[in-house]
């Protein structure tokens, strides 16, 4: 992918920021048009979509980083004086053990259907994806 002109580059970081197409390109001084026209190219939209993967990476890292911390402070809070408090941190640490076993059951499950993908096509049940 070629490299975008300065300007360009700024609409994405202005896009990225979260301005809409309209308020990037008035920040700009281009037109309207331009706007839309610059956010529908695809080197902008892949651009921006690199950006939105950065940002949700880093997100994610910061987010697993506090994991522990996050686990203590619940089971703090499931002792804490206040009976509501600590049934409502008791209910928040069911409610996510409940959500990760969903979850890891379903990235199972998925992993078995790609599995069985893989053996019927190296079988010639199914046709590979061009």
């Amino acid at each position: 992918m070629k490299p975008l002109s300065p300007k360009k580059a700024k609409f994405v970081e202005l896009l990225s920021g979260g301005l809409s197409n309209e308020q990037a390109g008035k920040k700009l001084g281009i037109s309207r048009a331009t706007a839309w026209r610059w956010a529908n190219e695809p080197e902008i939209k892949a651009r921006l979509s690199e950006l939105h993967q950065e940002r949700l990476k880093r997100a994610h890292g910061r987010l697993l980083s506090a994991t522990e911390t996050a686990i203590e402070t619940l089971e703090r809070l499931c002792h804490h004086k206040s009976g509501y408090v600590a049934v409502q941190a008791a209910r928040s640490i069911l409610d996510l053990v409940l959500k990760l076993h969903e979850h890891l059951e379903l990235k199972e499950r998925l992993e078995a259907i790609e599995k069985r993908l893989k053996e019927l096509e190296g079988e010639g049940h199914v046709k590979k994806k061009a």
